[in-house]
């Protein structure tokens, strides 16, 4: 019997030492578990973090966007303006110079009559014609 007693306490301290090494294997794993989770847990921070500077960044992409296009919108419609502008002025040109050239025209012929007329000959010739008709 002291033989059974011997073997049973034996196997007692067997599984005694299996459980303490199995305790202390798990205590272990749960000390890498609990650096694995505390590391992941500050690269999420850092991820919400890089998250919310983007979120931030692309807020005011988008204003400076907006921005952008409201002023090339008013650009826009400046060249438009200016176009318009340039079509008439250069319509206005086209008349002004047709008058200056129809005035030169008649500078030209008053001209020439004044030379008729500063002409003795001429002058007694257009008298006569005017005399005739008469």
């Amino acid at each position: 019997m002291s033989h059974f007693r011997e073997s049973a306490k034996e196997q007692r301290d067997q599984q005694e030492r299996k459980h303490a090494e199995e305790v202390s294997g798990l205590r272990a794993e749960q000390r890498k578990l609990g650096q694995t989770i505390a590391s992941q847990q500050s690269e999420l921070t850092q991820l919400n973090r890089q998250n919310a500077e983007l979120i931030t960044e692309k807020r005011l992409l988008a204003k400076s966007q907006r921005e952008l296009q409201n002023s090339l919108k008013a650009l826009t419609e400046q060249v438009q303006s200016a176009s318009t502008d340039r079509e008439e002025l250069l319509a206005q040109l086209d008349a002004i110079t047709k008058e200056n050239n129809e005035l030169n025209t008649s500078v030209v012929q008053l001209e020439h009559e004044v030379e008729e007329l500063k002409s003795p000959e001429k002058l007694a010739k257009k008298q006569e014609v005017a005399k005739s008709k008469s």
